[in-house]
Parts: structure tokens; C-alpha cells; sequence
């Protein structure tokens, strides 16, 4: 006979399993055991016929199906390889409704019991409204829209630093979260620390995405996961879906041809025209006869803000006269005169300014006028052009050199007397264009061909720096290579081996391909050319509307807030469209709703 303590040890046990099946490495091993000995649990509990203590025996009951789902999900993924039996892991919330909830009628073909109505204490109803509206608001955010906020200047001009974004996840279809272990409204970071993980990553379901009702088009604005971030080396395998969100623009998709030249964009040899609602802005180098002034770096670019809306540069000419100071941030740097200045702005914005300038030239036309380039890198040496193939210094542009570990293998067919050797040692591979190194900036650069699905790329070891990422990370392949020469002539060629068979083509996998995104704020953005491809699985949805925008640098706090661009609309032909004053009257109707409604009534009856 089984009594209420025996219940009771088998639920913290069964627990405890749990715990140790996702914290050890022993997973295979603990779920065939485990399957096996809840078989065991379930008979043990059917021929104890009593009828005490049903509300505990319910709770053990609920814990045995969840791991029999568990276990039995792990054991069919590992099995047959099909990462889309993850999604059955859903069902724990059925067998969990199905014991303590009862959402779901399970019985439709029998008469519901009424159930009395117990009263509830106000503190349980409390926290049933609120873990009902934490639920409700998570379910929101991750399937149809959700807030985010603009933290960069990347966008500037089109999306500004401190606009909060509504962003619509069902566009391009909603990614279901491949991290279920998360604590709601919060991305990656707990809040108050440092690198404290707000996820758990014990289970990962792999990329699933629902449909959505529209393609990403070129030149769409597009939210995103940065495919390399890894919170500064802290964590290398963090989860896709974890990734800090980024917002640029899609200026090439699967398909397309991309070059850059002398900051014009060509999508498949056509030279672009600036997009929609788009402000391009660009750096410039602007000089000045000698200008006095007592003020901090930090004022000087608020200045420069509030009276030309551009962004100073934190980059220090040689000219620039100031106290000397042990304080490392630049902004409290005491300025006593100067005479250049980097600063990125519009064509427009940049008017304004040579009205008190001596001179103003766009950073991107230097390469035409030799003179003016040297005296330019003489007045700021610091200043990084992202350019390959220069003495001394590292490139910051993709394709990176691509660091890997190969097995050289020499045979002897010819040369009895010498035994085959085979040793393993690092290659560093660099991205060969069109037969010769080549010399690509944030100015000029490509051509470069964005792979689509089904693509079948040929590999070599003059190209493996543009796909390695592809193949390993994004569509998560194992990746062997190998050299193999002839002892005798030492003419050797490179082999690629994936996923253990030896090829030397790659089909593209990866559904709607990859994609180019690229800040409007051309040298003042951490983009694609600095890291490359955007999967489609990284993709997180389209921006509809700016519902706030904060200026931080205003003076005053009336004019913090940036009051035309209150619920404007992101997308779309022609300028932005204002939805602010029908915000405020649809607000003030809910707010007098009951006063309306009593108007509308005396109204009625005479």
C-alpha cells in the first residue's frame, strides 16, 4: 500500500531526475532508464486502488506524463535526427492543463460538473491577474508585436537614437523561440548586472518559423539578431534567438549582386537611387580657421546636435589643442581650441554647416585628390578606413581571414623508400576576388553574391573565408578539410569534407536565403560589411510605427521629447504619416467613455 509519504518521495525524486537529465551529459542514459522505471512508477500507482490523497496523486501524475513526453521526444529526436519533434515538447502545457487547470475540456462528450465558485482572496487574485497578463503580454511579443528601442546612430536620418519601435513579428512570419527556458520582457541580460544570462539553454527546438504574408524587399527596414555577437567572448555559443537585436537596412536579398563604388549602391550592375523616407548621411571632414572656445568634447557635440542635427565623430585631431587629463572618456576631454572636425551628417545637414566653415569634404572623395588624403591621414592618423591589405594594420571588413585547422596528408604512390605523413596545423585562408587580393573599404566594396536556397556553391580554397560561417553556424554542418600532396612533385590540392563525405559543392539549405543589411549613417555603422551574411533564421520582424521618440541631448525636458515623430509610420511612399492627434482622441474617448456613454443616452430619449 502506498501512503501519502511514498507519493510525496517519488515527486521530489522524479524531480531531482529531471534536474540531473538537463544539467549532466549523460542525457541518452538517463532517458532510457528514466522511461523504464515511470513505466514501472505507473503500474506501482494503479494497483494502489485507495482514494485518500487524490490532489497528490494527481501532481505525481502530472510530473510522470511530462517526463514520459520528455524522454520520449529526446529519444525520437536523437534517433531519427528530425529536429521538428521538438515541437511536441508543446504538449507539456496540455498535460498540465489537463491536471490542474482544466482550460481545455478534455470530456466533450460527457456533461461539464459545475464547480462551486470558491471566493478568492484578493492577494490570489492579484497574482492571477498579473502572472495571466505576464502571460498574455510574452505570448504578444514573441508572435505579433513587439517594443523595441533604437540604442545606435546607424539609422540615423530614417530611425533616430532613441525612437521606441512597435515591431510587427507577423510580417515575415513569426520565429518561434528556439530558447523556451526565458524570463519574460527581458532579451538576454538580467537586469541590474553585467553578463548574467536571463535564459536558460538547456533546451534548444532549433529554428522554426510560422508563415508570414510578406518577403523582405530590398530596402526594407528590418530587425534582426547580430549573427556574431557573443556578448564580447563571454558567451561564444550563445542561441541565435538570444543574439542582441539590431535594425538596418536590407539593401540586398537572396539572389542579388552587391557592390558598392564610391558610396553608390549597385544591386546586380544598377546603380540605386537613395531609398524611400531614407537620409543617407555620410562622414565629412570639416575645416575651420583656428576656433577658440572653453568647452568639453561632450558640449561641443551636443552643440553640433541641437544646431545642425549632425554627429560629431569621437576621433581627435592633431590640431586640437586641450588640458591634459587622466580621465579616459572623451567626452569630459577640456577643449582650448581647434581647427578639424569629423562629423556624419546629410547633404542637407552638411549645408548648414559650410556657411561657417573654411572648407567641408565628404571622406568617401579623398581617394581623388592625393594631396588632400595625406594631409587628411597627417591630421588624423587614428582615423580607420576598414581597408585590406594595408602594412601593420587589421581589417575590421568581411570576409575575414579564415583561421581553421587542416590535415595535410602527403602519399608516397612514387616514393617507396618514404612513409605517408599526415600532421594537423592551422591555415589561415583569405578571400581571393577575381583571381587577386583585393582592397575593399566601407566605400567601395564587392561585388558579392547573396546565396539563396538551393544554391549550389562550388568551394575552394579561394572562397571557403565567404561560407565557412554558412556551412558550420548558420546551417550548423561539420566541416573537414584536408590537403593532400604527392611526396614525390609536393603539388597539393585542398579537399572539403561535410559532414564526413567529401565534396566540393555546397547546397544552400537555408529557407528565403541570406540578406545585406547596412546602416543609412554610412560611416557610423556596424553592419554587414563588418560581419557579412544575415540568415533568414535571424530575422525578427519589420517596424510599423514609432510610438516615442527622446532626444537626449536637448536642453529642456519639454524638448527631450521629439513631439512629430509621436506614432509616425516607418514604412511606406511619400513622408512619414503622423497618428498622433488620432492617438490622443481615441485616448480621450476611452478615458470619457462612461460620460459619452451617458450623453449619448439622455440624447437618445429626448
Amino acid at each position: 500500500m502506498i501512503n501519502k509519504i511514498h507519493i510525496k518521495i517519488l515527486c521530489i525524486f522524479w524531480l531531482i531526475y529531471l534536474a540531473l537529465f538537463l544539467f549532466l551529459n549523460l542525457k541518452l542514459l538517463f532517458a532510457i532508464i528514466g522511461l523504464i522505471s515511470l513505466v514501472g512508477t505507473i503500474i506501482l500507482m494503479k494497483k494502489n486502488k485507495g482514494n485518500d490523497d487524490i490532489n497528490l496523486k494527481n501532481k505525481l501524475n502530472a510530473i510522470i506524463y511530462c517526463l514520459i513526453l520528455i524522454f520520449s521526444v529526446f529519444l525520437l529526436v536523437q534517433i531519427s535526427g528530425l529536429r521538428g519533434f521538438n515541437w511536441f515538447y508543446f504538449s507539456i502545457l496540455f498535460i498540465i492543463d489537463h491536471h490542474f487547470f482544466y482550460f481545455i475540456n478534455w470530456t466533450p462528450w460527457k456533461k461539464k460538473k459545475k464547480k462551486e465558485k470558491k471566493e478568492k482572496g484578493k492577494t490570489r487574485e492579484w497574482i492571477e491577474s498579473i502572472l495571466f497578463a505576464v502571460f498574455a503580454a510574452t505570448l504578444i511579443h514573441i508572435f505579433t508585436i513587439q517594443p523595441y528601442i533604437i540604442p545606435t546612430s546607424s539609422l540615423e536620418g530614417t530611425l533616430l537614437r532613441g525612437d521606441f519601435l512597435f515591431v510587427s513579428k507577423f510580417h515575415y512570419g513569426a520565429n518561434v523561440p528556439n530558447t523556451p527556458l526565458f524570463l519574460p520582457f527581458m532579451h538576454n541580460t538580467l537586469p541590474f548586472t553585467k553578463n548574467t544570462p536571463s535564459y536558460l539553454d538547456w533546451i534548444q527546438l532549433g529554428y522554426n518559423r510560422l508563415p508570414g504574408f510578406q518577403k523582405i524587399k530590398n530596402n526594407d527596414i528590418v530587425v534582426f539578431n547580430w549573427p556574431t555577437d557573443n556578448t564580447n567572448g563571454t558567451r561564444p555559443n550563445m542561441p541565435f534567438d538570444k543574439k542582441l537585436n539590431y535594425v538596418k537596412r536590407c539593401i540586398a536579398i537572396p539572389g542579388d549582386s552587391l557592390e558598392i563604388k564610391n558610396g553608390d549602391i549597385y544591386i546586380n550592375n544598377k546603380i540605386q537611387d537613395n531609398p524611400n523616407r531614407g537620409i543617407i548621411q555620410h562622414a565629412y571632414w570639416i575645416q575651420y580657421d583656428k576656433k577658440e572656445v572653453r568647452k568639453t568634447w561632450g558640449e561641443l557635440k551636443k552643440e553640433l546636435h541641437n544646431k545642425y542635427e549632425v554627429e560629431l565623430a569621437e576621433i581627435i585631431a592633431k590640431d586640437l589643442e586641450y588640458l591634459p587629463t587622466l580621465d579616459r572618456d572623451i567626452n569630459n576631454l577640456n577643449i582650448r581650441s581647434y581647427k578639424s572636425l569629423i562629423v556624419n551628417g546629410s547633404e542637407e545637414e552638411i549645408k548648414l554647416i559650410k556657411k561657417n566653415a573654411k572648407k567641408v569634404t565628404r571622406i568617401t572623395d579623398l581617394v581623388n585628390d592625393s594631396i588632400l588624403q595625406n594631409e587628411f591621414k597627417t591630421k588624423f592618423p587614428d582615423y580607420r578606413t576598414d581597408t585590406y591589405n594595408q602594412p601593420n594594420s587589421i581589417t575590421t571588413l568581411f570576409p575575414q581571414k579564415f583561421d581553421y585547422e587542416v590535415t595535410f596528408k602527403e602519399y608516397n604512390e612514387k616514393c617507396s623508400d618514404i612513409k605517408d605523413k599526415t600532421f594537423k596545423k592551422n591555415v589561415m585562408f583569405e578571400y581571393i576576388h577575381k583571381g587577386e587580393n583585393h582592397n575593399w573599404n566601407n566605400d567601395n566594396y564587392g561585388a558579392i553574391y547573396m546565396p539563396k536556397e538551393n544554391d549550389e556553391i562550388e568551394l575552394t580554397e579561394n572562397n571557403i573565408a565567404l561560407y565557412a560561417e554558412i556551412i558550420t553556424n548558420y546551417e550548423n554542418n561539420s566541416l573537414e578539410i584536408m590537403h593532400v600532396s604527392d611526396c614525390n612533385t609536393k603539388n597539393g590540392k585542398y579537399k572539403f569534407f561535410i559532414n564526413g563525405e567529401e565534396t566540393n559543392k555546397y547546397k544552400i539549405k537555408m529557407d528565403n536565403g541570406y540578406y545585406w543589411m547596412i546602416g543609412d549613417n554610412r560611416h557610423n555603422s556596424q553592419d554587414s560589411r563588418c560581419w557579412g551574411y544575415v540568415p533568414f533564421s535571424h530575422v525578427v520582424g519589420k517596424p510599423l510605427l514609432v510610438w516615442l521618440s527622446i532626444d537626449w541631448n536637448a536642453d529642456n525636458l519639454f524638448n527631450k521629447i521629439r513631439w512629430k515623430r509621436l506614432f509616425t509610420t516607418v514604412h511606406g511612399d511619400g513622408d512619414s504619416r503622423w497618428y498622433f492627434p488620432h492617438f490622443l482622441v481615441l485616448l480621450t474617448l476611452f478615458i470619457f467613455r462612461k460620460k459619452l456613454k451617458l450623453i449619448v443616452r439622455k440624447i437618445l430619449k429626448k
